[in-house]
């Protein structure tokens, strides 16, 4: 079995309940991994009533040795869910 090394990174908007992620991968080919790590991050965020949502990016540097990257962003009805979530993430791992 190969493993890959990802990078995810969560940031949380300053005035409303909304949390972009975005994971990346130095493997070429590596688009499934990140995208079925992306739909269980979705689905565990329905448990606290959070839905993806669409958010003007700003500019962001990648990295030259990126070859994959996946992003997207899930709002809360609350900051409380959006916690909950957070921190439901960070003990699974």
């Amino acid at each position: 079995m190969d493993y890959f090394y990802t990078s995810w990174n969560f940031m949380q908007d300053k005035d409303m309940p909304i949390l972009e992620i975005r994971g990346s991968c130095e493997k070429e080919n590596t688009e499934g991994i990140l995208i079925e790590k992306a739909v269980s991050m979705i689905d565990m965020a329905r448990k606290f009533k959070g839905t993806p949502c669409m958010v003007v990016n700003k500019i962001r540097v990648r990295s030259k040795k990126e070859k994959v990257v996946v992003q997207f962003a899930l709002i809360f009805p609350n900051d409380r869910g959006l916690e909950r979530f957070v921190l439901t993430i960070t003990n699974s791992h």
